[in-house]
């Protein structure tokens, strides 16, 4: 693994041209992506319709649409979303620096990585999703400030707690924390990855509504059948949100690596420790 000879070129990008560079990352790595995604999201998306099926009623959607059963799923499917795509956040930073990913580290990495996403990205991120029925403007801004939580947790890999030296040695300092990481990340350019985290939501449910319809109409066309049916419902609209759920994780992925470059200088970064570490080969 060459640090300084990344996959794809680290440097600043507009969030345009993010969006587009995610389209070419999805066409190139489509097959992984799509079973990794699969994978997370086909158990919980049993799991939905098993806890919702008493909210599709047999009644006329056109005249009563079941928005209830909307509702709960895109609620559920936000909560799910950071365990369900952890796989997929785990591919993205190996095929970073490597033309191929290796499936069994990235299982040991998912493991090591479990309890601080069964605490930050279930426990407390669950408490945060029913608080929005409460206070629902606070919260969401609360959500905006995780927005890289799984990058963090997934990729840097930072403890749980800090562990600190004895005292009185002279090295002795705190270690950085997955918390700690998370406000140092989400303080930089607090305003733009706002609005763009306003314009992804906008934009996802454009993006979701469009296949959803998409879907629909090639079935009426095909089959005949009605365009709001059960199968529409309990189907096509989770294929639909995932799809777009899956999209959006590799735009995360390529914006957190872009606000790394902007606010670190990460790319100098992965010079240096290149460098360092072919000096390192040598001496050996």
């Amino acid at each position: 693994m060459e640090l300084d000879q990344a996959q794809i070129t680290i440097r600043e990008r507009p969030w345009g041209d993010l969006l587009d560079l995610s389209l070419k990352v999805l066409a190139r790595h489509v097959g992984a992506l799509s079973v990794l995604l699969i994978a997370g999201a086909l158990p919980f998306s049993i799991v939905n319709y098993l806890w919702l099926a008493s909210d599709l009623r047999d009644t006329d959607w056109a005249v009563n649409p079941p928005w209830l059963y909307v509702g709960w799923l895109i609620v559920l499917i936000v909560w799910e979303t950071p365990v369900v795509t952890a796989g997929v956040t785990l591919y993205l930073g190996q095929v970073l620096f490597r033309p191929q990913a290796d499936y069994g580290q990235l299982v040991r990495d998912w493991i090591a990585s479990l309890p601080q996403l069964l605490f930050y990205q279930v426990f407390l991120r669950g408490l945060m999703t029913a608080a929005w029925f409460i206070a629902f403007l606070p919260w969401v801004a609360l959500y905006c400030w995780l927005t890289w939580l799984n990058e963090i947790i997934l990729l840097d890999r930072n403890p749980f707690r800090a562990a600190y030296q004895p005292r009185g040695r002279s090295d002795g300092k705190p270690g950085q924390t997955t918390w700690s990481r998370s406000n140092a990340i989400h303080s930089r350019q607090v305003g733009i990855r706002f609005l763009q985290w306003i314009l992804a939501t906008a934009l996802g449910a454009m993006l979701t509504l469009v296949i959803w319809a998409a879907i629909g109409q090639l079935r009426q066309l095909m089959f005949h059948t009605e365009i709001l049916d059960r199968q529409m419902l309990v189907i096509w609209l989770p294929v639909a949100v995932w799809t777009v759920v899956g999209y959006f994780t590799v735009v995360r992925f390529l914006t957190y690596l872009d606000l790394r470059t902007r606010t670190e200088g990460w790319e100098l970064e992965l010079l240096l420790r290149a460098e360092g570490d072919r000096q390192a080969r040598q001496l050996t």
